[in-house]
C-alpha cells in the first residue's frame, strides 16, 4: 500500500478528525449495533476514529488497524490515557489478519483513496466483515475546491493530489462499488462545507501540501523554489480572514453483508 502523506506532524491528524468527526457521527446515526459487536477500524492513525467509534458505539469491541507502527504506537498510549479496552494492531489493508466473518462493523475513513487496488481493498473489508454486519466507508472526492478570492494554490493542491493519490475521486464511486461487492441496504450521506472564519481548516490543507513535500520532491513534481512558493501562499490564506473556502465534497457510504 501506498500513503502519500508524510505523517510526522500529528496536529493534521488531530484537525482531520476535528473536520471529519461531525460528518462521520451524522451517516452513523444510521447505524446500530448490539452491545459486544465487534468493530475494526481501519487505517485508525492515532485512533481518533477509534475513539469517536468506541463514544458513539459503547459496550462493543474495537480494534484499530493501521500499517504505520509509529502511529499504532501512540494510538496505543492514547487509548491506555483513555482508559478504553479498545485495541491497536499494525497489519495492511489489502491482507487483514483476521479470519473470515470476524467483525459485525468494519470501518474506514479517508484511507482507501490511497490504496491503487481500492476495489481489492473492499473486498477484503467485505471478507473479515460477517454475514448481515455492515461495511462503512468514507472518502472524499478532492476535485471540488475553491476559494473566494480565487487563488492558484488550490489548483495546484487539487494537481498534485490528483497525481499523487491513487483515487481522488473516490467519493463518487462507492455506491457503484458497493453494489458490485453485492452489499445490500446501501446508504450514503454526502456532506460540503464552507470554512467562513475557520483558520483551522485552513491550516488543515496547508499542512496537507506540506506533508505532501517527500512525495513531490520523489516524483521530479516541484522543485524547491516552486514548493516554497507554493506553501507561502497556502500560508497567506490560512491568515487572511476575507478568503474563504468552499470545500471539497465528504461522502460516506454503508452496505449489509449477505
Amino acid at each position: 500500500m501506498i500513503y502519500t502523506i508524510e505523517e510526522t506532524n500529528l496536529e493534521r491528524q488531530h484537525l482531520l478528525a476535528q473536520y471529519l468527526n461531525p460528518y462521520s457521527l451524522l451517516a452513523l446515526k444510521n447505524i446500530s449495533l448490539k452491545k459486544g459487536a465487534k468493530i475494526l477500524d481501519l487505517g485508525c492513525g492515532i485512533g481518533e476514529t477509534t475513539l469517536m467509534l468506541s463514544k458513539q458505539f459503547p459496550g462493543t469491541d474495537i480494534i484499530g488497524l493501521d500499517e504505520d507502527e509509529a502511529l499504532i504506537e501512540i494510538a496505543g498510549s492514547t487509548g491506555k490515557q483513555q482508559g478504553s479496552a479498545m485495541e491497536f494492531v499494525s497489519g495492511n489493508a489489502l491482507n487483514l489478519p483476521f479470519d473470515d466473518n470476524s467483525f459485525d462493523f468494519v470501518f474506514a475513513r479517508y484511507l482507501i483513496h490511497h490504496i491503487p487496488e481500492s476495489y481489492a481493498a473492499l473486498e477484503e473489508m467485505k471478507r473479515v466483515c460477517k454475514t448481515g454486519g455492515i461495511i462503512f466507508v468514507h472518502e472524499p472526492d478532492i476535485n471540488f475546491l475553491q476559494s473566494y478570492p480565487e487563488s492558484w494554490a488550490y489548483p495546484k493542491l487539487k494537481e498534485f493530489v490528483n497525481i499523487l493519490f491513487a483515487d481522488g475521486s473516490l467519493g463518487r464511486k462507492l455506491i457503484s462499488y458497493f453494489r458490485s461487492l453485492r452489499l445490500e441496504k446501501i446508504g450514503y450521506d454526502a456532506r460540503i462545507k464552507m470554512a467562513v472564519d475557520n483558520p483551522d481548516i485552513k491550516k488543515f490543507y496547508s499542512m496537507t501540501a506540506e506533508a505532501l513535500w517527500p512525495a513531490l520532491i520523489k516524483r521530479n513534481l516541484i522543485d524547491e523554489k516552486g514548493f516554497d512558493e507554493w506553501i507561502r501562499e497556502m500560508k497567506r490564506i490560512e491568515h487572511d480572514p476575507e478568503t474563504i473556502l468552499l470545500l471539497h465534497p465528504s461522502i460516506a457510504v454503508w452496505g449489509t453483508k449477505v
